[in-house]
């Protein structure tokens, strides 16, 4: 009988601390998309979440370990959305579908993607588990080169191309930083139509 509630009081508190961080964790990320990265330090996101700052480091050891959790909160979030909605299909349909899942995202959950973003350039000793800068470049070049053998893209040099794509891709969420009210269908609209005009083969 002890052994049996020993383990659902361990239950009990691995829950709450569960709760706890998660709590912690959406503070941080309101914190910095409303704030900025630099204003988002323990005692704001303390004041924010009503608790102290030695609650939040009994959690999470330094603002450093707290930023790595927010990082791998969202972007596996973020990851999972994305691939989930890219088909596997043809090259165009696939990249089309690639920039519209990024939009989609940042329609629902703007806060947290511009809480990684931010992160993302500002802490720089952080990771994302299974993603690189380059990684991106490297499945984008992929698709486009792809094409090329299919004769569905004109000749140009695939990274290149790949790289403004993303850049195109970052603008958007840039814009909506600045932008709460952008009209994203409209500007990711625009962004398809201008690397659709870009890529494809002359007929």
């Amino acid at each position: 009988m002890r052994t049996k509630n020993k383990t659902e009081g361990q239950a009990t508190t691995s829950f709450i601390e569960q709760a706890r961080r998660a709590q912690i964790i959406a503070c941080v990320i309101d914190t910095i998309a409303e704030l900025g990265y630099e204003q988002a330090s323990l005692a704001q996101v303390g004041q924010r979440a009503k608790i102290s700052k030695g609650v939040i480091t009994y959690h999470f050891a330094s603002k450093e370990v707290l930023m790595q959790a927010v990082v791998d909160e969202v972007f596996g979030q973020f990851a999972a959305f994305v691939t989930a909605r890219v088909p596997d299909d043809q090259p165009w349909d696939m990249l089309r579908a690639f920039l519209q899942a990024n939009a989609d995202f940042l329609k629902t959950h703007r806060k947290q993607l511009l809480a990684l973003f931010a992160i993302s350039r500002n802490a720089h000793d952080l990771t994302l588990q299974g993603y690189s800068p380059e990684l991106d470049i490297e499945r984008i070049a992929a698709l486009l080169t792809e094409g090329q053998r299919q004769g569905t893209f004109r000749d140009f040099d695939a990274r290149i191309m790949a790289t403004s794509i993303l850049a195109l891709r970052d603008s958007l969420i840039a814009q909506s930083a600045k932008q709460a009210d952008l009209d994203i269908d409209h500007y990711i609209h625009e962004i398809i139509s201008l690397i659709d005009h870009a890529i494809r083969q002359s007929s």
